[in-house]
């Protein structure tokens, strides 16, 4: 049992490990830093998980040592991704895992009694199993991770959230296409109408952030990539370690396999979403870039606009 238990050691220390690299970033984002104000813990997202506990968020480890605790209220929820998978163990007793991919908005006030709202990524986990012995075990664990802090509050976490769930229900194309309009107050060369550059910069803006959301939601079958094998493997060695104390045993074997998975999902994750943010961005630009060049050629008054209030600010 101490060899099983050994592996099972290692193996969830591989999965925590092989993320450190991908986290290295998100501890410089502002969510990071402002998640580390409102919880007083710089939390290390390559050994550390956050699980929901009722209204209580911890931050612990795989060993289940809690390392700070927080109220929060989730606001909204949009679901990403199911994925369930059934299996056998070792000595051919069924083993099932169930994951639910969502991104959650949520509030935290901190012991100063300041607002904090952010945007989770967050993961559902339960799994059952059946040991050598005939014994069921189950165990059950939500972790979230905040990837984004909402400094206009309640109104943009609302906003951002709008978008996304429009998302679920678009193909990513959303927002081509020109408008007509008219503006006496802006003409260019031979009476051509400025507004319409403008109506068509802020259509085109409004198609990079429902491509963005698109591709965030997407994210949630990058982050499932490898985890669902990456838990089984782990399970199966819990199986066989528990033996005849799956009653004690089992379970917390099981939920150091559910922390290190969630590390890794939430590592791809957040590179997805990064990588997402980042296309956005070059999409906004490019955009813009076009305006004022057809403002430019058709000798109009250059109007700066403001794109980002609608569409949210880049973290």
């Amino acid at each position: 049992m101490k060899t099983h238990l050994m592996k099972v050691a290692v193996f969830t220390l591989a999965l925590t490990s092989a993320t450190s690299v991908t986290f290295a970033d998100w501890r410089d984002t502002p969510a990071a830093r402002d998640w580390a104000i409102a919880t007083g813990h710089t939390m290390n997202p390559s050994s550390q998980v956050i699980v929901v506990d009722g209204g209580i968020l911890q931050v612990t480890d795989t060993d289940q040592e809690v390392y700070a605790e927080v109220v929060w209220v989730p606001t909204d929820t949009i679901e990403a991704i199911v994925w369930e998978e059934d299996g056998v163990t070792a000595f051919n007793t069924p083993i099932s895992l169930r994951q639910t991919f969502s991104f959650t908005s949520g509030v935290v006030v901190s012991g100063d009694g300041v607002r904090h709202d952010y945007l989770f990524l967050q993961n559902v986990m339960h799994t059952r199993a059946v040991d050598r012995n005939g014994d069921q075990f189950d165990a059950s664990k939500t972790f979230v991770l905040p990837v984004r802090v909402f400094i206009g509050g309640q109104t943009e976490a609302d906003a951002f959230m709008a978008d996304l769930a429009d998302a679920v229900k678009s193909d990513g194309s959303k927002g081509e296409g020109g408008i007509e309009c008219f503006d006496p107050t802006w003409i260019g060369n031979d009476g051509q109408q400025c507004c319409a550059f403008l109506a068509s910069y802020r259509s085109g803006i409004t198609g990079c952030n429902s491509r963005r959301m698109f591709t965030i939601l997407g994210c949630g079958t990058v982050a499932l990539g490898g985890v669902g094998w990456a838990f089984f493997e782990c399970a199966k060695l819990c199986t066989i370690a528990a033996g005849a104390s799956a009653g004690t045993l089992g379970p917390v074997c099981m939920v150091a396999c559910l922390a290190g998975t969630a590390i890794l999902g939430f590592g791809a994750a957040y590179l997805c979403v990064e990588a997402a943010d980042a296309l956005f961005d070059e999409c906004c630009s490019t955009a813009q870039r076009e305006y004022f060049r057809d403002l430019g050629n058709a000798g109009c008054e250059v109007r700066k606009p403001k794109y980002r209030d609608s569409t949210g600010s880049s973290q």
